[in-house]
């Protein structure tokens, strides 16, 4: 299992001395008409030294503009292992996301969803991009196990810091790889060290 936590509070209260792991999620599209896209609706702090590789994310003037703010993320390692994601949210994309959770939704596909992790190499004292999506955004399903879909959200709150008056929203929700639709993943393990893994299953019959 491949872990990756961030210090979420870190995009609202940024301490210059700490060179903490941070994670945005930058764009959400999916799960039918119900909820559609997300807002990029919230803009945060960023320590990341350097401009990322990645299209999916622009840090410009040391500020990130996000859907999310990444809190975790794990991965069992396999082809068709689940993406766990754990991120907070604005109130705005979360009273989206409650009011299509009170019904079935129409569709469980994600079909846009880009993200990315930075985090720093202490050995070489550089900053470097640990953990994104090679294609620029991945696709897939919500994952379900008995019938429940992996998806759930924070009914209150959390106040970032006592002296900020934001609150972000707890959401949490697992992506699998949709039939026939392959995904590389890049994984960084230092400034000069990373690899490409393969995420997605071909069904047999199709190329």
């Amino acid at each position: 299992m491949s872990q990756f936590p961030c210090d979420y509070k870190a995009g609202f209260i940024m301490d210059p001395q700490r060179k903490q792991r941070v994670g945005y999620l930058t764009a959400f599209t999916g799960l039918g008409s119900q909820v559609g896209a997300l807002a990029q609706d919230l803009e945060v702090w960023s320590p990341y030294q350097g401009s990322p590789s990645y299209p999916g994310v622009a840090i410009a003037a040391e500020k990130v503009k996000a859907v999310g703010i990444i809190e975790s993320v794990e991965y069992g390692g396999g082809v068709g292992d689940a993406y766990c994601f754990h991120v907070r949210i604005s109130g705005n994309n979360k009273q989206k996301l409650a009011a299509a959770m009170k019904n079935t939704f129409d569709k469980t596909s994600i079909d846009v969803l880009k993200f990315w992790i930075g985090n720093f190499d202490e050995e070489e004292k550089g900053w470097y991009e640990e953990l994104y999506p090679k294609a620029d955004d991945m696709k897939g399903m919500l994952n379900a196990q008995g019938g429940d879909l992996k998806i759930r959200l924070g009914e209150e709150g959390v106040k970032v810091h006592t002296n900020v008056d934001v609150k972000v929203f707890d959401w949490y929700f697992e992506i699998v790889p949709a039939a026939n639709i392959l995904t590389d993943i890049h994984f960084g393990f230092g400034v000069k060290k990373s690899a490409v893994k393969h995420w997605g299953l071909n069904i047999a019959g199709n190329t």
